[in-house]
């Protein structure tokens, strides 16, 4: 389950994933905390930005030399070992 530690302005979200969890859900969870809705009802399309399925092979039961970057609809990703950082661009 991941636990979000965002600061109080809601511009930036961290979130530390569990491993059972993919890291494109932790992610989305991220964006729609940020957004104050639920994941099932944001209008994003995370996927035109990076391939998911690839994102959490890459991740998955990753150890904490892994980093990741990206940008998609005005938010600014970063991935590293189990922490998962998403901001308002």
């Amino acid at each position: 389950m991941a636990v979000s530690v965002g600061d109080a302005k809601q511009d930036r979200v961290v979130e530390q994933r569990a491993e059972t969890v993919p890291v494109s859900t932790v992610v989305i969870e991220a964006i729609a905390e940020l957004e104050s809705t639920q994941p099932l009802t944001l209008d994003i399309t995370l996927y035109d930005s990076v391939d998911l399925d690839a994102l959490d092979a890459l991740c998955e039961g990753a150890s904490n030399d892994v980093d990741v970057s990206f940008t998609a609809d005005g938010y600014a990703v970063e991935i590293s070992g189990d922490a998962v950082a998403v901001e308002r661009c």
